[in-house]
């Protein structure tokens, strides 16, 4: 536990950089009773051996760039919330409370790194709390958000997809036929998935339920989005797995 800490969230974020062969578990230590209530960082970093699973490091994160992982109410149940690009850089959604809304962030820890870059931030001007992320290809990731102005409840018809140049921070809704795909109800859900050069997104019924839900595939290397799939009305789901044999 962190010194002086009160309070340990053991439901954090942990992944493997291949690179280096590091271990990086993302994790809160809450000093009080809340995140605001200290200016000392309640985020935290730990860099672990996987052979002798000891601490190497711990770091913590500046609160002006984050104040803690987009998941770590429950850890990674249900969200991709880390993602590398080709050269190994680790990629982690984020999030800071500004105006008291909860807001996204995208922070980059860059290969030979084991701290984030201070200067980088890949979702800048959010509409609202960023939720999933993952890597595409070419600099390009597929991120699941919400815009705030249009509900914050976890079953509220105001999350959607965009595509995120991880460069320069721009993004653009994902489109099929020329039409942005509808907004979705479900913060807590996992409803797209990445099979080799393909990207497959769920989305819930549309704004009003007038829209079945569906399944579209986002071809990577050409960006064109087809439906893949339409399903019954009235059906729900929440998270879209693929399994190999």
């Amino acid at each position: 536990m962190p010194e002086g800490a009160s309070a340990l969230s053991t439901s954090g974020i942990l992944t493997y950089r291949q690179t280096d062969g590091k271990l990086f578990y993302f994790y809160n230590g809450k000093i009080a009773a809340g995140l605001t209530e200290s200016a000392t960082s309640t985020f935290h970093v730990a860099v672990i051996d996987p052979v002798s699973m000891q601490v190497q490091e711990i770091h913590d994160v500046d609160p002006a760039l984050a104040e803690e992982c987009a998941a770590s109410a429950y850890g990674e149940l249900m969200q991709n919330t880390v993602m590398y690009d080709e050269s190994g850089n680790l990629y982690m959604a984020c999030l800071k409370t500004i105006n008291g809304d909860e807001t996204g962030v995208l922070l980059r820890m860059d290969v030979d790194k084991t701290t984030f870059d201070t200067a980088y931030n890949g979702f800048p001007n959010p509409e609202g709390k960023l939720l999933t992320i993952q890597y595409l290809a070419n600099g390009k990731a597929l991120a699941y958000s919400r815009d705030n102005s249009k509900g914050v409840k976890i079953d509220s018809v105001s999350h959607f997809y965009t595509i995120i140049d991880l460069a320069t921070g721009e993004r653009k809704r994902v489109s099929c036929s020329g039409v942005d795909l509808p907004y979705c109800g479900g913060r807590f859900s996992q409803r797209s998935v990445v099979v080799g050069d393909k990207a497959y997104i769920g989305c819930t019924e549309g704004e009003g339920e007038t829209d079945n839900p569906r399944i579209y595939i986002y071809d990577i290397p050409t960006g064109e989005v087809t439906m893949g799939l339409q399903l019954s009305k009235g059906f729900c789901f929440d998270i879209l797995r693929v399994v190999e044999d």
